[in-house]
């Protein structure tokens, strides 16, 4: 989620610009796109999350930096879930543990 800008949502036959398997309408996710400054600049975030009920832990961030001539964005998460806690015990076998890595660079010449 740390990358995406919007998300569209396109009903009906309009969609069918994108192909004939759209014709009932399409989900359009877009990304972030790295920026252009002014001077050389470097930013970014960090996000965390904890649950208790399945131990999850979420860890993510992203990093930018660029000039006027280029830029580059880098982001990631990691998250991690032991198996769910019920009242009735636990729910074996619902653990998980994924990975992403996004990187985009960008060069503008004069």
């Amino acid at each position: 989620m740390n990358n995406v800008e919007r998300v569209e949502v396109i009903k009906g036959a309009s969609s069918s610009i994108y192909g004939s398997g759209a014709t009932g309408g399409i989900i359009n996710i877009i990304t972030k796109s790295p920026q252009i400054y002014d001077r050389f600049s470097l930013n970014g975030n960090v996000i965390t999350e904890y649950n208790t009920v399945n131990d999850l832990t979420l860890l993510g961030g992203s990093l930018y930096s660029g000039s006027s001539f280029w830029s580059t964005k880098f982001s990631g998460t990691y998250r991690k879930a032991n198996n769910t806690q019920t009242p009735s015990g636990e729910l074996r076998n619902s653990q998980f543990e994924d990975y992403s890595f996004f990187g985009c660079s960008e060069y503008f010449p004069n």
